[in-house]
């Protein structure tokens, strides 16, 4: 790519750089005697290129002989300090991983106050053994506290929107995690384009510092038309009203409407992420929605489902929330076939076609990620369980947990695995679960290279029953697309897929006999138009009555 970059053409700031990436190089590999002799640099006869000529001295590689810690930790306890020290005496030097620990060291003992820590590696060399000593004194100074916190750049939020976030307080102990948990509770708002926290010292004052949050808004009311494409639904046509930052007041309203092929919905929602003072939230929401999976030849039935709910969501941690819904939906269901599943027939038979129920919500979450778009590192989780009141309809429960977590393996690498557990069952006499509540995957959003919605038991004419049983797990490789430099807006991935959809059918099939699993790569890109999904995916353990489709899309169906 060097005739798109221009790297390939002589720069004395480059060639400084790479020299001292060499210098980096060779520090991190224990030879702490590395230099470079002397750096030529000479003309080609013909004057088109040049010659580097580098001659270096790289001496003995040296190990780290021990690792102490000494200064005056005050009010600090020496243990969670010394926990912070990763290097190990026998290892080879590594200057990188050790300046890494004296960071983390600063940023702990900030935590209690002392934002101005200094921590100085004294080396003692052994030139006969090869190691070295190291001692790191650290010189915590005085306590600092935060005099004022100046929020600027939000001209339509709310300053209460923001401060509200902030886990450091005025007048307060200065603590560098309640920074920085002030910020990424800012950047998981959608408010903002950038989030930027720094503090700066108070004139004549040499305990205190003023906090300065500059953020730069970003548009949060749209009103959208959309035109997109998934395979499995065709052509997919939406629009909407949303605004996330109501007036400023950090308060939700949204009326959205769609349709495709699958599904058909309209919907209107409100939330007030802050009714409490706590941080209590509660909501509404009124949808319609239609389900067509007979349209699209995966299963011979039609609903059509009409409910309301009211919903909260309560803090219980920095992390963690409780989250309770009840609402009322009524349920028009169509069977599409004369040969349709004995299990769709008894349902209808024993509950008719117009089916109400009361659902019941209560959920757990809790996110450690740092960034709502890009996480790097951190997790998610997600366990919900939903019963539908006794004496209204079909009587069952679902359980579902949706969990990922995210491990960077480098500046631009990051792993992600992801998994799901799913059931659902029925309770009471004589009471059947409702079909439509059955499990339905394959496709884009879960085993990639398999038909949306065709995996699991089929009836004998080969449509989808769906399962009361879902297990799933994926491993992805994450990193930037090559020669992007955007990259907030486009992500690469490598995944291998695999999980097992059975239950609910009067087949006896084993979890053994559904486990499928696919591998391939795969690009999200946040376009202007909304979010674009492509995978190509190669099929493993796939029976002769799946439907296979490698390459799948999603163009524009978020807005």
């Amino acid at each position: 790519m060097s005739w798109w970059y221009k790297d390939n053409q002589y720069s004395s700031d480059k060639l400084a750089g790479d020299l001292e990436t060499i210098r980096s190089f060779y520090l991190n590999q224990g030879y702490i005697d590395f230099r470079f002799n002397s750096i030529q640099v000479q003309l080609t006869p013909d004057k088109d290129s040049i010659y580097i000529t580098g001659n270096i001295f790289e001496g003995e590689q040296y190990r780290y002989q021990s690792i102490k810690l000494a200064g005056d930790f005050k009010d600090v306890p020496q243990d969670v300090v010394e926990k912070l020290v990763t290097v190990k005496a026998g290892n080879i030097i590594d200057q990188q991983e050790l300046n890494k620990n004296i960071e983390k060291i600063k940023t702990k003992v900030g935590d209690y106050g002392y934002a101005f820590a200094n921590v100085n590696p004294i080396p003692e060399v052994d030139v006969k053994t090869h190691t070295v000593a190291y001692t790191l004194y650290v010189d915590l100074g005085k306590k600092i506290y935060v005099r004022n916190i100046n929020i600027s750049g939000n001209d339509k939020t709310r300053d209460v929107v923001v401060r509200r976030e902030l886990r450091q307080q005025e007048a307060a102990l200065y603590n560098a995690d309640a920074i920085k948990r002030s910020k990424d509770r800012l950047e998981v708002l959608g408010y903002f384009k950038n989030t930027d926290v720094t503090t700066t010292p108070v004139a004549g004052v040499n305990d205190q510092v003023d906090m300065n949050v500059k953020v730069t808004e970003t548009n949060t009311g749209s009103i959208n038309f959309g035109v997109g494409y998934a395979q499995g639904q065709g052509v997919i046509l939406n629009g909407g009203i949303t605004q996330s930052n109501l007036f400023g007041s950090g308060k939700s309203a949204s009326l959205n409407a769609s349709t495709s092929a699958l599904t058909q919905s309209i919907s209107l929602s409100f939330t007030d992420p802050y009714y409490l003072s706590n941080g209590t939230s509660l909501g509404y929401d009124i949808y319609d929605t239609s389900y067509t999976p007979n349209d699209v030849g995966i299963s011979p039935y039609s609903t059509q489902t009409l409910g309301a709910r009211i919903r909260t969501s309560v803090p219980v941690s920095e992390f963690d929330r409780i989250n309770i819904s009840l609402g009322f939906e009524n349920n028009q269901i169509s069977i599409q076939s004369n040969a349709a599943p004995l299990r769709f027939v008894q349902f209808t038979n024993q509950y008719g076609d117009s089916v109400n129920a009361v659902p019941l919500s209560v959920s757990w979450a809790r996110n450690t990620t740092d960034n709502a778009l890009w996480p790097t590192t951190g997790a998610t989780y997600s366990q919900t369980l939903t019963a539908t009141a006794p004496g209204v309809g079909a009587q069952y429960y679902k359980f579902d947990s949706v969990d990922a977590w995210y491990f960077p393996i480098s500046d631009t690498f990051t792993w992600k695995t992801n998994g799901e557990l799913a059931f659902v069952n029925s309770y009471g006499e004589n009471q059947l679960v409702p079909f439509y509540q059955n499990f339905l995957e394959g496709g884009p959003n879960s085993i990639r290279g398999y038909y949306i919605g065709s995996l699991g038991p089929k009836d004998t004419d080969g449509s989808s029953i769906g399962g009361t049983r879902w297990a799933f797990l994926s491993n992805n490789l994450l990193f930037p697309l090559p020669g992007v430099k955007d990259q907030r807006s486009v992500r690469m991935s490598l995944f291998y897929d695999m999980g097992s959809l059975w239950g609910g059918n009067s087949f006896d099939l084993t979890p053994a006999q559904m486990f499928r699993a696919s591998y391939g790569v795969g690009m999200l890109w946040i376009s202007p138009m909304g979010p674009i999904q492509i995978s190509y995916a190669e099929p493993m353990f796939s029976q002769p009555n799946d439907t296979i489709q490698k390459f799948q899309f999603t163009l524009g169906t978020m807005f």
